[in-house]
């Protein structure tokens, strides 16, 4: 049986955000709004009689559904524009008009949150959000922290619940040796979300590096891997092997995806102490500021810098390193905070040229 959207409610009450539908039927004036799975399909329409009791906006089109057919999706943009449709519909309309709906973070973010996107496309839209509501840079970072957490725990219980997918079986440990598969067969098992728990993982991970080190896809992979390991509180000992090639991929490519940045900075910022296994070798130091360069969250990133001038013995390398950064700021207008935090990013930078005449003199 066929389900008209007879009205929305606005639960932002006139901002930029996702609205309810509120379905009839040709048989019942029976008000209705859709239960979906986690597939955005329909398994029930449910009676909802209290919706007069949230402010409301009259859908004009005709839009239909029905049990067991894709549900509706609407929101209303920053333009007060109404938008709704089939969720299909909706996702495309999304991946065509990304740029624009960055410009409205929270509508951005759960428009983003519904689609399923990956972490690393919600850790960007988490930061825009933070950002949109939150004045003082510690309190946007504890937000993404806590946002980042409850996304990993709702995977974990979706993946411990029936699906009709195969992804949600078990996870078992590897069978046979992988140099018996093809390293076209060992990329797809690393790339699979259920296998982050493997105890495998790191295993098959270093042996594909092995064969296959230039494959594009390992930084993608990778950085998944490093998103789901934090958030399960693995330490940096045993996501090192997979932070290099990570790291040296993305600097022999020339960059490093945003929202990647962004995690290494609130990650070593909220711990810094943490960079204290990153020094050596040091090439994998050298990286890992070149990554933090990348950053738009200048807050976060100096956090570490001047950790690193206090803490860090003074090695050449790592006086060298953390110049370069600080002459990028400097040099370049990427950042767009760089005004805001000119004066400290010149005392740093005065401070390392300090250091690094001290040592190349021995003194």
């Amino acid at each position: 049986m066929p389900y008209t959207v007879k009205t929305h409610i606005d639960l932002g009450n006139g901002a930029p955000s996702l609205l309810i539908p509120v379905f009839t039927s040709l048989r019942t004036n029976i008000p209705y709004v859709q239960q979906m799975d986690e597939f955005m399909v329909v398994v029930e329409m449910i009676p909802f009689f209290d919706y007069e009791n949230y402010p409301c906006i009259s859908e004009t089109g005709q839009i239909n559904t029905e049990v067991g057919d894709s549900g509706i999706v609407a929101f209303r943009d920053g333009h007060g524009t109404l938008r709704a449709g089939p969720v299909t519909d909706v996702f495309s309309y999304l991946e065509s008009n990304i740029d624009e709906l960055r410009q409205w973070p929270l509508l951005f973010m759960q428009l983003q949150r519904i689609r399923g996107a990956e972490l690393p496309e919600m850790y960007d839209a988490w930061r825009l959000a933070a950002r949109a509501m939150f004045d003082r840079e510690s309190e946007a970072t504890a937000w993404v922290a806590s946002e980042h957490m409850l996304f990993q725990r709702e995977k974990e219980i979706w993946a411990s619940l029936d699906s009709r997918t195969k992804e949600n079986a078990p996870v078992r440990p590897f069978a046979g040796s992988p140099a018996d598969f093809s390293p076209e067969y060992l990329i797809r098992w690393l790339s699979s979300h259920r296998n982050f728990e493997s105890t495998d993982w790191i295993r098959i991970w270093r042996h594909v590096i092995e064969r296959e080190p230039f494959d594009e896809r390992l930084l993608e992979i990778g950085q998944n891997w490093l998103f789901f390991a934090e958030a399960n509180a693995f330490d940096v000992a045993t996501c090192k092997s997979v932070l290099w090639h990570v790291l040296e991929q993305g600097r022999g490519s020339g960059s490093i995806p945003r929202p990647f940045s962004e995690f290494l900075s609130e990650k070593f910022a909220t711990s810094p102490y943490l960079v204290y296994q990153l020094l050596r070798p040091a090439r994998l130091f050298e990286n890992f500021v070149w990554a933090l360069d990348k950053t738009t969250e200048l807050g976060s990133t100096l956090e570490v810098i001047t950790f690193i001038l206090e803490q860090l013995p003074k090695l050449n390398y790592v006086l060298l390193a953390v110049r370069q950064f600080l002459v990028n700021i400097i040099q370049d207008d990427q950042h767009g905070e760089e005004t805001k935090h000119l004066d400290r990013v010149v005392e740093l930078y005065n401070r390392v040229v300090s250091e690094l005449a001290a040592v190349e003199s021995g003194a």
